[in-house]
């Protein structure tokens, strides 16, 4: 296959957003061991959402776990400061791409959307991190804007994922959305599209 496989996950911040899921900090603590030692490559977490996730995300940096930890953010100055001082050295930034949640929730253009992206992009990795990013509710996005956004964003990111928020796909349709991002990439790459 040669593609490295790497194992990003988001127990500790998603896993929580399931009725009657909560973890306590040395829950957290112990389960993030639990991870890396298994062989987590990246354990996600978001500081910003309390100082006690603040304190967490502190202490989970300075474990040195082999698995690394990243900070999940809005694609604010704020959230990526906070990043910074927890010590992270990763930064996964999120943002609606569905015209949906940009038109209802964001209330901005796509343009807009795209530019406040590459410009918090540019800020984290300013600040030395590396940069990851989500596009939400990327399954009911327009395919075209979706292939635009990422393709602007590839040059700056180490990875993008493409997130199904509301659970809308079944594995084989993923499967085909991801096969048919991948090849328009490509083609959109030799055509500069």
């Amino acid at each position: 296959m040669g593609e490295k496989i790497r194992i990003f996950d988001t127990t500790l911040r998603d896993g929580e957003q399931m009725p009657q899921v909560v973890f306590t900090p040395e829950q957290k603590i112990e389960l993030a061991s639990i991870f890396s030692d298994f062989g987590v490559d990246i354990i996600d977490i978001m500081p910003v959402v309390s100082s006690s996730e603040k304190e967490l995300t502190k202490k989970l940096t300075s474990l040195k776990l082999d698995a690394e930890i990243s900070a999940s953010c809005r694609p604010i100055k704020q959230d990526i400061e906070t990043a910074v001082d927890c010590d992270v050295g990763r930064v996964t930034l999120f943002t609606p791409v569905s015209d949906l949640h940009l038109e209802y929730k964001l209330k901005i253009s796509r343009e807009t959307n795209l530019n406040k992206a590459l410009s918090m992009i540019d800020f984290a990795r300013s600040h030395g991190l590396t940069v990851d990013f989500a596009g939400e509710d990327s399954t009911r996005a327009d395919t075209d804007y979706l292939i635009y956004f990422i393709n602007q964003l590839s040059k700056k990111i180490d990875t993008f994922f493409v997130a199904d928020t509301l659970g809308c796909l079944n594995p084989f349709a993923e499967y085909d959305l991801i096969k048919k991002i991948k090849l328009l990439r490509v083609l959109g790459q030799k055509t500069g599209t």
